[in-house]
């Protein structure tokens, strides 16, 4: 969890596309095992987390990304 946390700091804008499509694709597009699904599901629970303890700055193109795409589909994993 820490290492989230403290990769989410300083996060690129790249980088949060590319998980955006990791996780829109792994979870939302396809239909997952259940085992495999609820192997893999910490993870974005720990991202979650991660990105309501990051510092934040409205003024960067990553926090923008963060809050117009990742978190919108990390709540729709979570439903």
């Amino acid at each position: 969890m820490e290492d989230i946390v403290k990769k989410m700091n300083i996060i690129q804008p790249k980088e949060v596309m590319a998980l955006y499509q990791i996780l829109n694709g792994r979870f939302l597009q396809q239909v997952p095992y259940p085992q495999v699904y609820d192997a893999e599901l910490p993870f974005v629970r720990n991202l979650e987390q991660a990105l309501a303890q990051k510092q934040k700055n409205k003024t960067t193109y990553a926090d923008i990304l963060i809050e117009d795409c990742l978190k919108g589909v990390i709540k729709k994993i979570q439903k």
